[in-house]
């Protein structure tokens, strides 16, 4: 395993454990320093795309979906 390698995984372990212990500060820190070597590229799950406006269904103007 390569030096950088090893690096990167340290880094993602402490990341994770400082989620753990709710240090939210040092856990953004981590993600930052992740981030700014172009290895982590988010902060959670992946989001599902937007629906294009309020309320249900995508249609807008709120309700279910413009029914």
């Amino acid at each position: 395993m390569s030096d950088q390698l090893r690096t990167t995984l340290e880094k993602l372990v402490e990341r994770e454990k400082a989620r753990v212990a709710r240090d939210y500060a040092k856990s953004d820190r981590m993600r930052d320093e992740l981030q700014a070597a172009g290895i982590f590229g988010g902060g959670g799950p992946p989001q599902p795309p937007s629906q294009g406006g309020p309320g249900f269904g995508g249609q807008g103007g709120g309700g279910y979906g413009g029914y």
